[in-house]
């Protein structure tokens, strides 16, 4: 007999039903109107997978865009960032900072894209290091570090984006920030840290006006 992952239970106002179930190990719990009842456990199952499918789709959408933005050839040829592997990476963490950032003005929706943005970063992650040649063994390391350079990209501009949004010094506070997050690049020496600060406060500007119906497609422009 197959095994039930899901099963629904009447509540006891009668008005709504509970939809218990497993999803990678742990237990969740829908609630959905009665008015639904006609529907099985497993056609609920399968919408909620078809939602899951289309925020992840979304996600990879909105990775693109980012990645598209973050190897813009003004960032290496104009503003002298790197163009090597670590600088193209601070690149892409700077621009999915930015975006989460966004992502967390945008409500529960929003919310939920930037989780799943973040796991579609580190997937592109291990694609990337397996796609280059580095070892099986290897990848979870470097993958695991690549997360936690994001997250600690996310602290390091915090003070940047909250004085972008405040329009105090926001030039200011990005240069220095910049400066001390980017100074171990090899060739850090040459950016140009005005214009690059400059850059992400207009970015921080450009995203605060996109609508949230594009963004929560996945895209960046209106």
């Amino acid at each position: 007999m197959a095994r039930r992952l899901w099963q629904t239970n009447r509540t006891s106002s009668g008005w709504f039903w509970l939809v218990t179930g497993i999803d990678q190990g742990k237990p969740i719990t829908h609630i959905i109107p009665r008015a639904l009842a006609a529907l099985t456990a497993e056609d609920i199952m399968l919408a909620w997978l078809k939602s899951r499918t289309d925020l992840q789709n979304r996600a990879a959408r909105l990775h693109d865009a980012i990645v598209a933005e973050a190897r813009a050839p003004h960032l290496y040829a104009t503003l002298n960032v790197p163009d090597t592997t670590d600088g193209r990476f601070e690149m892409l963490a700077l621009h999915i900072v930015l975006v989460l950032d966004r992502l967390s003005r945008a409500g529960e929706d929003g919310r939920a894209l930037a989780q799943a943005l973040t796991e579609t970063f580190v997937v592109a992650m291990d694609d990337t290091m397996r796609a280059i040649g580095i070892g099986d063994l290897a990848v979870p390391r470097k993958v695991k570090k690549a997360a936690a350079a994001l997250y600690d990209r996310q602290r390091s501009y915090a003070a940047a984006v909250a004085a972008s949004h405040a329009a105090q010094d926001a030039e200011l506070a990005w240069h220095d920030t910049l400066a001390e997050t980017l100074a171990a690049l090899v060739g850090a020496q040459d950016i140009d840290l005005r214009a690059l600060a400059h850059y992400a406060d207009a970015r921080v500007q450009s995203l605060a006006a996109l609508a949230d119906p594009p963004l929560l497609t996945g895209q960046l422009t209106s």
